[in-house]
């Protein structure tokens, strides 16, 4: 148990580039809802 422990780094790239794709994707359905909403 003597190695060295290597620091994780935050989040790797791709998951990054997951979260935002999930948050614009998130915000469009909240803009289609809001619209939806707004014709009713």
């Amino acid at each position: 148990m003597n190695a060295p422990k290597r620091p994780k780094p935050d989040l790797p790239i791709h998951l990054q580039q997951a979260l935002l794709i999930a948050a614009s994707v998130l915000r469009r359905m909240k803009e289609k809802q809001a619209q939806k909403a707004a014709e009713a």
